[in-house]
């Protein structure tokens, strides 16, 4: 059993390395429990401290955090309106440069027919 040094005493100074990590992205074993690295001494304290991720919002703040999902839903919406929008901003470019090459082929002077009719066959 460790006896705790005295006032009178002086504890010997060894130098201590702390290592924090996540049971979460440890490797596991052939059992799939998570495998901690190796250390003389390692304290599991999760059920000490408190979860941030579980913690209750404060009720000051509660009214934020409803307006807080309220402006993402919206956002969402609106960048799924933006998207749609694209779509059809593309569809309707498509149609007018169709639309545009065909009445440039019809309007072209170079394809129109010559009002000669032959060419002199002597030049005098």
């Amino acid at each position: 059993m460790f006896q705790p040094f005295t006032t009178e005493q002086e504890a010997p100074l060894h130098p201590i390395r702390l290592i924090s990590f996540g049971y979460l992205h440890l490797p596991t074993g052939p059992d799939g429990q998570p495998v901690p690295p190796a250390a003389d001494r390692i304290e599991d304290v999760r059920d000490r401290l408190r979860d941030p991720a579980a913690a209750r919002i404060p009720p000051a703040f509660q009214h934020l955090h409803a307006r807080a999902i309220d402006a993402e839903a919206a956002a969402q919406a609106l960048r799924e309106d933006n998207d749609r929008l694209r779509e059809r901003v593309a569809v309707y470019a498509q149609v007018i440069h169709e639309l545009r090459t065909e009445l440039d082929r019809r309007t072209d002077t170079s394809t129109q027919r010559s009002p000669v009719r032959s060419l002199p066959t002597s030049i005098t």
